[in-house]
């Protein structure tokens, strides 16, 4: 699995939407604005201008989390040269963390075992019945008016 990537990028005082981050697999992206700002990201590419509310805006200090797929693109704009700190890490997929849970429960190889063949479709329209007598009517308990005296 490839590993986490940290980094601060630094912002072009242009006014021009750049791509920030181009992940090759799902990732978490952490963002936060080290300086003053403003600076707004998407994974839209026409987010000018900065506050016009077509991206989100980082506030400075705050750390914020987007998750990436494969084939999302983010993107930034800023109107001044801004610091911000970038934290990339993948998002494990599920038969690798089943591997790591196998490994942790004694495991030997590691390895995915075959799943146990399906069991057969029923077929529709039966009803499973209670194949359990019924005692005679005679012994059943009497249900509805009591005797009155």
């Amino acid at each position: 699995m490839p590993r986490a990537e940290i980094y601060t990028y630094f912002t072009r005082a242009d006014g021009v939407t750049h791509l920030l981050y181009d992940p090759k697999e799902q990732i978490r992206l952490r963002l936060e604005l080290e300086t003053a700002g403003p600076v707004a990201v998407s994974t839209r590419e026409e987010l000018g201008p900065v506050l016009s509310g077509k991206g989100v805006l980082l506030t400075t200090g705050d750390e914020q989390e987007f998750i990436l797929s494969l084939g999302d693109r983010m993107f930034i704009i800023a109107e001044t040269s801004d610091r911000v700190k970038l934290i990339a890490e993948p998002i494990p997929y599920v038969p690798e963390i089943l591997k790591a849970v196998l490994k942790l429960a004694g495991s030997t190889s590691g390895e995915l075992d075959t799943p146990p063949p399906a069991a057969p479709p029923q077929k529709a329209g039966l009803i499973a019945r209670s194949t359990a007598k019924r005692p005679p009517l005679a012994q059943r308990p009497k249900l509805g008016r009591r005797k009155q005296r």
